[in-house]
């Protein structure tokens, strides 16, 4: 348990040390090699996600330094779940933050050299992208750990209410986790109808809002716009 969140916390300084903070401080040039905006659309904000990661694996190793049969780890976690409301920007912004990756690889010739470089230099052996996805696969790996502790967690054991309640929150966050993401994906198919119908100019639609947070996609398929259109326009 404390070496998979030490592994976490030393993927996650990975990225920030030889990707995110030299680039940022090569960001301040006059002609940087990426711009600080797809930066902080690709990294979003995984340095505070880094810190609370590494905030967790210290007091599960004060845990672990006094461990005794009676030890409780209930409420190391009970600490960390007010703090995975700052996982919600990070998963909500994933798939943008993939796309600008993907986008600067393949546009940005000096980005793609600068990371292959490192990896190289560095013996970086998983690909940026698979270590900016593993903090959008940690919740559910927490919810894992908590029901394998509660499985072998005797009921009459002092830890095992406070590992119940810990799994009954992070189950809860990870549904608010979800719905957010839910939503974030519904803004932005939102936000390209939104343009589609701008650039069609369809009367009645000039004062159309889709983006308001009161609307949510429920069907995605294809609209006939104008008789003499030789092709669909999907949504």
């Amino acid at each position: 348990m404390h070496q998979t969140e030490q592994t976490f916390v030393n993927n996650l300084g990975i990225v920030i040390k030889y990707f995110l903070s030299p680039l940022k401080e090569e960001a301040r040039n006059p002609n940087p090699i990426i711009a600080m905006e797809t930066l902080n659309t690709i990294f979003s904000n995984i340095e505070q996600i880094r810190d609370i990661s590494d905030k967790f694996r210290i007091n599960l190793e004060d845990k672990l330094k006094n461990w005794s049969p009676e030890q409780k780890i209930g409420g190391v976690f009970l600490k960390l779940v007010p703090q995975l409301k700052h996982y919600i920007p990070y998963i909500c912004n994933f798939d943008e933050a993939s796309n600008a990756l993907n986008k600067s690889m393949k546009d940005n010739i000096a980005f793609k050299d600068y990371v292959e470089y490192m990896m190289t230099a560095m013996e970086i052996t998983q690909p940026l992208h698979s270590l900016l996805i593993m903090p959008v696969q940690r919740i559910p790996r927490y919810k894992l750990l908590v029901e394998g502790l509660l499985n072998k967690t005797a009921e009459e054991h002092p830890d095992y209410k406070f590992l119940e309640l810990a799994l009954q929150k992070i189950e809860k966050k990870a549904q608010k986790i979800n719905l957010a993401k839910k939503q974030a994906e519904s803004d932005a198919k939102m936000k390209i109808i939104q343009q589609v119908l701008e650039e069609a100019k369809l009367p009645g639609t000039e004062q159309l809002n889709l983006q308001s947070k009161n609307r949510f996609l429920i069907k995605e398929g294809f609209l006939e716009v104008g008789i003499n259109r030789e092709k669909p326009i999907q949504y």
